[in-house]
């Protein structure tokens, strides 16, 4: 994915082909979170959002949460990127208390941006209310902010 970003998404794309063509839905969920990670840094950001709006609808109701974890970080960085720093904090406050070892290798200094850009009170109360949600509630809270931002986008 360094080397080659294209090549990369083409061979997640095909991934998810096999996956879907063999209905094996664990791994199509896990296939979507790492292609939606992979599209939002290289690729399409709005197909990255379609992704990660199934993937994290798929990780909740499957009930792997270990799985989720990682898509709400990757998550947050998206947000960060697209200029909704409201939203990173806030699904943010929804892991905060988690292993790094789940979470995307760049996070601390996604974080350190986000509470840059929003102040470290708008930060910390966006945080609380995020820790506030829930797995449910966050994952409710990311779907209608993916869903806002692809339409802010342009996208469907």
């Amino acid at each position: 994915s360094t080397t080659d970003p294209a090549k990369a998404l083409a061979a997640m794309q095909e991934a998810l082909t096999f996956a879907q063509l063999h209905r094996v839905t664990v791994i199509e969920a896990l296939i979507l979170r790492e292609a939606a990670a992979l599209e939002a840094v290289h690729g399409d950001t709005r197909q990255a959002l379609a992704w990660f709006d199934s993937a994290v609808d798929r990780l909740h109701r499957a009930g792997n949460i270990a799985s989720l974890i990682p898509a709400l970080g990757y998550l947050i960085s998206l947000f960060d990127r697209t200029g909704d720093a409201h939203v990173a904090a806030t699904i943010f406050g929804s892991i905060a208390d988690q292993p790094r070892n789940r979470l995307e290798l760049d996070l601390p200094a996604v974080i350190d941006h986000v509470r840059a850009t929003l102040g470290t009170e708008a930060f910390d109360e966006r945080v609380s209310i995020g820790g506030a949600m829930g797995h449910a509630g966050v994952v409710q809270y990311a779907r209608a902010e993916i869903e806002h931002t692809r339409s802010r986008l342009g996208g469907s």
